[in-house]
């Protein structure tokens, strides 16, 4: 008789598979600063929708009040910079500048906790 038992847990990085090498994920990083911070060319790196939340919760307008947040969707089939399917969020500033932006996530990055924030933002320690 065979007894199944239970999987061993996955290791974060292996629950999301990057179909990069190590070095061209290096380059697509690289590529990547050099665009605006959550663009399609620059998403911002966080993992799972824990992290995106995590994230907008820390985000700050530039009068410092927390803006409020919506998510759009998934932009695909086309992916970002990274190979992954992208989320979308709309973020509003009651009187902030800017009014409202568009900001792009990818939530496949176990091992990053982002800590810059996109143009005309501020970001919360974690």
């Amino acid at each position: 008789m065979l007894i199944a038992a239970p999987a061993p847990a996955a290791e974060p990085h292996k629950m999301w598979p990057n179909s990069l090498s190590p070095e061209e994920l290096s380059l697509r990083l690289e590529e990547g600063a050099r665009r605006p911070l959550g663009s399609r060319e620059n998403p911002i790196r966080v993992f799972r929708p824990d992290g995106e939340r995590d994230y907008l919760s820390r985000l700050r307008c530039s009068d410092g009040v927390a803006p409020a947040f919506s998510r759009i969707g998934s932009y695909g089939p086309k992916p970002g910079i990274y190979g992954h399917i992208v989320d979308a969020y709309q973020v509003v500033c009651r009187s902030g500048d800017p009014a409202e932006a568009t900001l792009l996530m990818d939530m496949y990055f176990a091992d990053h906790t982002e800590t810059a924030a996109p143009l005309g933002f501020t970001l919360q320690a974690p």
